[in-house]
């Protein structure tokens, strides 16, 4: 199995939010390969991180002027997530989903070519087994591009599939022509929120992956994204701007969009490792564990070059090191390493996943 993305969106709850206009603006939503879409001069578009996991996403309309029509929604573009995505992929993707405000639409889940204008309704509130708001419901389909088909399930159980439409085929083709695959949350297009409303949604737990040849295709199901808090990071010849690389690493940040200035890290020593543990207590012993996923903040120094290796040990048995070019910005790096197995071709258990060591090692 490949994964592509797991998305338990913990990044800090301070809250954000994007500017919105006569045209239709994409805002990004920092660490995530999401945006929020908004129009109208009268709206903002905000988010947050609530106290259970959620991440919350909003519009607001303060109807000083009459702007609409609007938009509620947020986006990412699977091409962006899914190396080489091609007209024999065959993606999964699945998340947690709630109404948490306001909805005037029948839709609450689709894909698009662009950020606006076609596209293809994935889930209607009328296929969500009596819907209500805030009760929640975990939303799958699949990318059957070899068979153009779209299959989706809601808490496991199977609802009809959905023909792909032409510019679906079209974008994973040789000549895409412009053409992504958005997976929109929220609304389809053009919306209507009246004067003070805030309308809104909730996600969480969500993964985006492929089956290998030979493998069965199937939904996950219903999952939980869970992050793994630092215990210890030994790691001799680095150098922590205060504490130690300890505490560096387990040091919040408040803003996801903003470089952290300090505490820092850093090494000089190429292929000196940091070695970091981690605890899985929260885990339950005897949960399914479906993959790993390693994500971080990193750079080098100005005007140098260098790559980070990245490794996972359990039981003694290392992996082999995934490479990823650093840059000199300071740049969230989404998928630095993702792993279905453990390094001895073993499924992921609680043990296991306790006695997991993950190296970085700086590379020329």
């Amino acid at each position: 199995m490949k994964i592509y993305g797991m998305y338990g969106w913990d990044f800090p709850t301070a809250g954000a939010q994007g500017p919105s206009g006569f045209n239709t603006v994409l805002t990004p939503i920092p660490n995530t390969p999401f945006s929020g879409c908004a129009q109208g001069i009268d709206t903002q578009i905000g988010w947050t991180v609530d106290v259970n996991g959620w991440f919350v996403y909003n519009t607001y309309r303060n109807g000083t002027v009459t702007g609409g029509p609007y938009r509620h929604r947020m986006m990412a573009d699977w091409k962006t997530v899914v190396p080489n995505m091609s007209a024999t992929s065959n993606i999964f993707v699945g998340c947690r989903f709630q109404v948490t405000g306001l909805h005037n639409a029948p839709e609450v889940m689709a894909l698009s070519p662009a950020n606006d204008g076609l596209t293809i309704t994935l889930f209607l509130t009328t296929d969500l087994p009596a819907y209500a708001i805030n009760k929640a419901y975990y939303l799958e389909y699949q990318l059957d591009f070899a068979n153009s088909k779209i299959n989706r399930w809601v808490n496991g159980s199977k609802l009809s599939s959905i023909t792909m439409q032409a510019w679906m085929l079209t974008a994973v083709s040789a000549t895409p022509a412009g053409n992504s695959i958005w997976h929109n949350v929220g609304a389809n297009g053009a919306y209507n929120i009246g004067n003070g409303e805030r309308h809104q949604f909730s996600i969480r737990d969500m993964y985006v992956i492929e089956w290998d040849v030979g493998e069965v295709a199937q939904p996950l199901g219903a999952q939980t994204v869970t992050k793994l808090a630092i215990t210890n990071v030994a790691a001799a010849t680095w150098t922590p701007s205060t504490g130690t690389a300890t505490s560096v690493l387990k040091t919040g940040y408040s803003n996801p969009s903003t470089p952290v200035a300090l505490p820092t890290l850093t090494t000089d020593d190429a292929m000196t490792p940091a070695s970091i543990t981690y605890d899985a207590s929260a885990i339950p012993l005897g949960a399914v564990i479906n993959g790993v996923l390693v994500k971080g903040r990193s750079a080098v120094t100005v005007n140098a070059t260098g790559n980070l290796g990245v490794s996972l040990t359990v039981g003694g048995i290392e992996s082999p090191d995934t490479t990823t070019p650093m840059v000199a910005a300071q740049t969230w790096y989404d998928r630095i390493f993702a792993a279905p197995k453990t390094p001895a071709g073993n499924p992921w258990y609680q043990p296991n996943l306790a006695g997991l060591t993950v190296k970085l090692k700086p590379k020329v």
